[in-house]
């Protein structure tokens, strides 16, 4: 895309002249439907922010955006996933996307699917999705303590 490569260069154009800019990536997605000729989801997880924050706090968020610790993620469905920002950050995002990550997307693709069962007032899901309730959080919580 035309606009994020304009992005991008201007960053680095910026950065090159000392200016320190905090890096956020488009976050908002706007549709959740399927693309017919790929079979994926389209927009969700395609652009998005990765804070490197001591918490989850509204505030330390915004403390470590502005803090410089945070990158733009542009991961395109098929396509090599590209990561913006200081070259320590990118890199070890690239290692959390790679090794750790998988795992608590795997199950919150689980849980999302019986959702959408329990939505459509499919009763066979509720169970199951209580059963799995505080699983991601957990294995999260055991990751980062």
């Amino acid at each position: 895309m035309d606009s994020n490569t304009l992005q991008v260069a201007r960053y680095h154009e910026e950065r090159a002249k000392g200016k320190p800019i905090p890096l956020v990536g488009v976050s908002d997605a706007h549709g959740c439907e399927r693309d017919p000729y790929r079979s994926t989801w389209i927009d969700l997880g395609w652009f998005y922010t990765i804070v490197f924050s001591p918490t989850l706090d509204l505030t330390d968020l915004v403390e470590s955006v502005k803090d410089l610790y945070s990158i733009a993620v542009e991961a395109m469905p098929g396509e090599c996933v590209c990561a913006y920002g200081p070259f320590r950050l990118v890199k070890y995002a690239l290692f959390l996307l790679r090794e750790v990550m998988p795992q608590p997307d795997e199950l919150c693709v689980e849980e999302g699917r019986l959702m959408l069962r329990h939505l459509a007032r499919d009763t066979s899901a509720s169970q199951p999705l209580h059963a799995l309730a505080g699983r991601t959080a957990a294995l999260l919580e055991r990751y980062w303590g």
